[in-house]
């Protein structure tokens, strides 16, 4: 990526990709068509994390640069996760930020991000995408566990529809807070497990 898309046409690329959502919360609540409502929520929320991961065309200061370095070595080696494949000057085995392989977390997202990296290459939006798909199948793991404790089919949607456009988990998928895709891959799979 090479451009980088300024907040105007980033709000008309939210703006379209939240359509298929707000059409389904009219099939939802004025049609009773509760597939095609999650169907289109589904993709509305998968639209909207797409966009988000592609709206800056560089990776964020921390945590997403090392995240994505380690996961770009890892292509090579995907059970060494290295910070620095030669580490020239010597460094304190103590420090969790700055070794030569890094432990500082579960290797199971930098192996969602290798995979992706290995099947669109290396990139800003590749990194990403793991992210995104998990932000779009949790909407339907939140709809399903609304639904389950609520007993209410509206209830499950409004969850569903509420986390599908979160801004928080929005900003998750592009890197843009701390921990970024470590979290999402960890609230994605607590989530599936309830």
């Amino acid at each position: 990526m090479s451009e980088y898309i300024d907040v105007q046409e980033l709000s008309a690329r939210l703006a379209v990709a939240a359509l298929p959502g707000l059409v389904s919360v009219y099939l939802f609540f004025a049609r009773s068509c509760t597939t095609p409502a999650l169907t289109l929520l589904i993709v509305s929320s998968f639209l909207l994390h797409l966009t988000m991961a592609a709206a800056d065309p560089f990776l964020h200061p921390w945590d997403e640069r090392f995240h994505a370095l380690v996961a770009k070595h890892m292509m090579a080696e995907p059970f060494r996760p290295m910070l620095r494949l030669d580490p020239i000057l010597p460094y304190d085995l103590e420090a969790w930020c700055c070794n030569h392989i890094w432990v500082h977390k579960q290797p199971l997202f930098l192996w969602q991000m290798v995979l992706s990296m290995k099947v669109f290459g290396v990139s800003e939006v590749a990194v990403r995408l793991p992210s995104a798909v998990m932000g779009a199948l949790g909407t339907l793991l939140v709809y399903g566990i609304g639904r389950y404790w609520s007993k209410s089919r509206e209830v499950g949607f409004t969850a569903a529809l509420l986390f599908g456009f979160s801004r928080y988990h929005l900003e998750l998928t592009a890197g843009r807070y701390n921990l970024d895709h470590n979290d999402v891959a960890f609230a994605f799979y607590v989530t599936a497990g309830i």
